[in-house]
């Protein structure tokens, strides 16, 4: 295994920018999919949209409003300060929901995708928590359920117009 020094922080507003690449990246070396129809032109694309004026400021509104109750965004970033990766949970309405795990493809396998999970457990505390996967990324699927997630039958659906997804819950602990 790969090992590093990581740092897990809270985002902070000045993380945008360095977190969407981050992230477009992570899109680009898992997302392309020929056999599916997700043509690596269509992931591009797709990234590219999240640079607009329009959706950066959504995003900052976002940010800002992170970290205060109802949302948990964290990032990763190694001993020279580069962001190799990310996590958001939310509490919608005592519903939490896993939004968002990456981390940049030379980070596998350090330790660092279990440092942002733990912090996003911890963060939900008991609760059931679900997510949507893109139904072909065996690595990301084995690597939840490790965490007690399993996929929900018949959950499957289009995100985005043409990633497949499915659900996959982690159940809380019954009172």
């Amino acid at each position: 295994m790969k090992t590093g020094v990581y740092t897990i922080r809270t985002i902070q507003e000045a993380d945008q920018l360095p977190v969407l690449a981050m992230q477009a990246k992570s899109w680009l070396d898992t997302y392309p999919n020929p056999e599916k129809g997700v043509s690596k032109e269509w992931v591009e694309a797709r990234t590219k949209q999240w640079m607009t004026d329009e959706n950066l400021k959504k995003r900052r509104e976002f940010i800002r409003a992170s970290n205060k109750g109802d949302s948990l965004y964290i990032v990763a970033e190694n001993e020279k300060g580069v962001i190799v990766g990310l996590g958001i949970c939310r509490n919608e309405a005592g519903k939490y929901r896993l939004g968002a795990l990456y981390v940049d493809v030379a980070h596998h396998g350090s330790g660092v995708a279990h440092r942002l999970m733990e912090k996003l457990l911890s963060w939900a505390g008991p609760a059931t928590i679900e997510l949507e996967v893109v139904s072909y990324n065996e690595r990301a699927k084995a690597f939840y359920r490790k965490y007690g997630f399993r996929e929900v039958e018949g959950s499957d659906h289009i995100l985005h117009e043409i990633l497949p997804v499915i659900t996959m819950v982690r159940e809380g602990e019954k009172g």
